[in-house]
């Protein structure tokens, strides 16, 4: 009941949006240890959300909330171990939190972890592991994870090479305005990769990828339209 006072006071349903009155509730809803509590409370202490910053505190409550199972504490406690926010930058911690996370079906744990297993990072390099892991974070729709999946089929790594399959991620990213995506796809359709060569969704995608400031885009873009314009 008091997570949901707090909840209201935050978004301001039924009430003028106040949040230091949010932080007020959820604070005694975390003292009395409801996870969901501490853990929104952490979140106010990263972002100085109705108080001040505090990345210590931020992670003293995420600790709370995580040792019960929570998983969206896991995830952010596991980012505090990454930054080093509120305690030593630590890899390892991180990567077996984000682990726990992944497994409750956290999307953006789930895109971390593969990340730590394409670079080797707080664990052995993996890049079955890494693939298997940008996969469920992809299907869950998260544009990052798709862009990563399709390089992971475009390279081979830790997937059997597929252009095709590559293709496939690269516009569910791009779709999304994952500018890398943007420009993979583009360069796709210009030499026919795992898609019909098309000069016009080449320049759609290569446009698309310009406009949010991709120098590479910008450049292969006025190349293309100069070599039209000299063969016209």
């Amino acid at each position: 009941e008091k997570n949901d006072i707090a909840s209201c006071y935050y978004n301001g349903y039924g009430v003028e949006r106040d949040l230091k009155k949010a932080v007020e509730w959820w604070t005694k809803a975390a003292e009395q240890g409801y996870s969901v509590a501490q853990n929104n409370l952490g979140l106010c202490y990263i972002f100085g959300e109705g108080v001040r910053k505090n990345y210590k505190k931020a992670f003293d409550w995420f600790i709370k909330a995580a040792e019960q199972g929570y998983c969206e504490a896991q995830n952010n406690l596991a980012c505090c171990y990454e930054r080093g926010d509120g305690v030593k930058k630590n890899y390892q911690k991180a990567f077996e939190l984000f682990t726990k996370a992944a497994e409750q079906g956290v999307v953006c744990s789930q895109f971390r972890l593969a990340k730590y297993y394409r670079k080797g990072r707080g664990v052995e390099q993996n890049h079955a592991k890494a693939a298997e892991w940008f996969q469920k974070a992809a299907e869950q729709g998260h544009g990052l994870a798709q862009f990563y999946l399709g390089v992971c089929f475009e390279e081979g790594a830790g997937v059997e090479k597929d252009n095709e399959k590559a293709a496939k991620w690269y516009i569910k990213a791009a779709e999304q305005g994952v500018v890398e995506a943007q420009f993979n796809i583009a360069m796709f359709y210009l030499f026919g990769n795992g898609v019909k060569k098309s000069q016009a969704k080449c320049v759609k995608w290569l446009t698309k990828a310009a406009e949010q400031g991709d120098e590479k885009a910008q450049y292969n873009l006025a190349e293309l339209v100069k070599s039209k314009s000299s063969s016209n």
